[in-house]
């Protein structure tokens, strides 16, 4: 097949013209193929064209993307260590990086992060700055021994029932 202008005996403005609008879903059907060849060949040009019309705009979404993505790295560089660095010792750890996203992004509130911290501060029995087993089950036992209230676990106040504990 020699093309749309061949084989329909089209100008090549005219095929052209209805290539266009053709990708560009537009359609307004004032140009369509004459012959079974004509229909053919044009199927399958619209095909490809459709494809390469959905890379370009892919290869063109995600340029924009890398670049925005790029430049805000850039622009944040500094700026970023400084906001981010809750330590002040010059670097961000994993902890004030998690912090600044979550706080950024506002996915959380500064309120909700410090009460985690104030969380981790009192399950932290030995003041390691990790928590272990021994730690967890220290607190546990320290708080069940110190409560007034009902105990861990304990599903009812009725006293005919038994207590259910935890570990």
């Amino acid at each position: 097949m020699d093309g749309m202008h061949e084989c329909e005996h089209r100008s090549f403005v005219e095929s052209f013209y209805m290539a266009v609008v053709t990708l560009t879903t537009v359609g307004f059907g004032d140009i369509t193929p004459r012959t079974a060849a004509g229909e053919a060949f044009f199927a399958l040009a619209s095909l490809a064209g459709v494809a390469t019309y959905l890379n370009v705009v892919s290869e063109i979404v995600n340029l924009a993307g890398k670049t925005q993505h790029q430049h805000r790295i850039k622009k944040l560089e500094k700026a970023f260590i400084r906001a981010a660095d809750i330590s002040q010792d010059g670097r961000v750890d994993l902890f004030e990086f998690t912090r600044f996203v979550l706080l950024r992004c506002e996915l959380v509130s500064n309120e909700v992060l410090e009460d985690i911290r104030r969380n981790f501060e009192e399950l932290d029995a030995d003041r390691s700055g990790y928590l272990s087993a021994e730690d967890v089950l220290q607190v546990v036992e320290h708080t069940s021994s110190h409560q007034k209230s009902p105990k861990l676990g304990h599903r009812n106040s009725d006293k005919s029932e038994p207590e259910h504990r935890l570990g």
